[in-house]
């Protein structure tokens, strides 16, 4: 079975989420060997803390990444629980804690949003079910 183009579309937008998250985590990390940093347990803590929590939904995404390059359809229900637990991380301190929300916090909430909705089309779905044929991008079957 070949792959469609809105299957390699979104392995590729996945493959690329995934490797920016994975290279803040590394960026963090690196962080910590600076020497203002040494000296401040705290801060490093915090770095750790916070390369840890982007390494968690970082490797997951590559998973998916690879998931639907080989067309698997769990590769699309792993993206969309990826993408639903981030969205609703995003909104936790504004829905429960009732804290504002800036615009980045906007803006980054609506493009998981539109993600989340994007893996959960039944388009999406439908072209990863077993047995369907697609034709591979720009060749005609």
């Amino acid at each position: 079975m070949t792959r469609s183009g809105l299957i390699t579309a979104l392995a590729v937008v996945q493959l690329l989420i995934g490797a920016v998250w994975l290279s803040i985590a590394f960026y963090l990390l690196s962080l910590t060997g600076s020497p203002e940093i040494a000296n401040d347990q705290g801060a490093m803590q915090g770095l750790r803390i916070g390369a840890l929590s982007i390494g968690i939904f970082a490797v997951p995404t590559l998973i998916s990444a690879i998931g639907l390059w080989k067309i698997m359809q769990w590769g699309r229900w792993l993206a969309v629980a990826v993408y639903a637990i981030t969205f609703c991380a995003l909104l936790y301190s504004p829905v429960i804690e009732h804290d504002p929300m800036d615009g980045s916090d906007i803006t980054m909430a609506i493009v998981f949003a539109v993600l989340l909705i994007v893996f959960s089309l039944p388009a999406v779905g439908k072209q990863l079910k077993p047995g369907s044929q697609h034709s591979a991008v720009g060749v005609p079957k």
